[in-house]
């Protein structure tokens, strides 16, 4: 019996299998969610006044506490339709615009330069999840040439569980900052993981510290990222390394 299972398990095709079945949930499960997003709580004026100064069919961004408009525009409905005007008026910058900018520009060329539709924010986040799978797929087999389909259904699986989730995926197709803490964490983490001691440090570390950047400047609530990062750094990364060196990336890493 142990022997048959090892085989199942240890054997390339059903290996291949599962890369192309994981790969179809992930995609179809994301972009059928297309349209799934979250009301406005208030947050969204936070950041979304970089490209847009409202929604369609409001005379105001903003309207009047306890008026008809602002019951439509506030908590109770996900708006998809927003004007694409760049005011660009927000006082806050943050990583998150790094995610817009792709699908916003696709929106430009292939829907509207002036409407905009919600959902196209949400494109590069789905992508750098997709992207995120293979990554994990490479290190699978990088690491090891037996026992990938366990790895796939132990590690990937889980992984696409998440990425399908309802939950997870409706903050993407809206003008909250939260997308940009849960993609680039992601791959904040994929990257310690991925660590192995032949690699080349400075570009390893040079990433991480941009992964860390890119996670802090999602939203201020994220500061104690760099002091965290800094620490797994120097426990599991830089005892080997000579002190100043050390100190020259956990620097890196903090005060970005």
């Amino acid at each position: 019996m142990t022997a048959i299972v090892r085989k199942a398990f240890t054997g390339n095709s059903l290996a291949i299998a599962l890369k192309i079945l994981l790969v179809l949930l992930l995609i179809v499960g994301s972009f059928s969610q297309i349209e799934n997003g979250l009301a406005d709580n208030g947050d969204y004026s936070r950041v979304m006044t970089w490209v847009s100064s409202g929604p369609l069919g409001f005379s105001q961004n903003w309207p009047s506490a306890g008026t008809p408009d602002y019951q439509d525009r506030f908590f109770n409905y996900w708006l998809p339709y927003w004007n694409l005007d760049f005011p660009l008026r927000s006082r806050w910058v943050t990583s998150v615009l790094l995610l817009w900018i792709p699908g916003v520009l696709l929106n430009m060329l292939l829907i509207s330069p002036s409407i905009l539709w919600l959902p196209m924010l949400s494109i590069a986040p789905r992508l750098l999840s997709i992207a995120l799978l293979f990554a994990l797929f490479r290190w699978i087999e990088k690491r090891t040439s037996s026992y990938r389909s366990l790895l796939y259904l132990t590690l990937c699986l889980p992984y696409v569980l998440i990425a399908i989730n309802t939950d997870y995926l409706a903050y993407f197709s809206t003008f909250y900052q939260e997308p940009a803490s849960m993609v680039f964490l992601l791959w904040l983490v994929a990257a310690f993981i991925s660590y192995r001691r032949k690699d080349r440090r400075s570009v390893h570390f040079i990433t991480l510290a941009a992964l860390v950047f890119l996670v802090t400047e999602a939203k201020f609530s994220n500061i104690y990222w760099p002091l965290l990062a800094g620490a797994v750094t120097y426990l599991f990364y830089l005892q080997n390394v000579p002190r100043k060196r050390a100190i020259a990336y956990m620097s890196l890493i903090v005060l970005l």
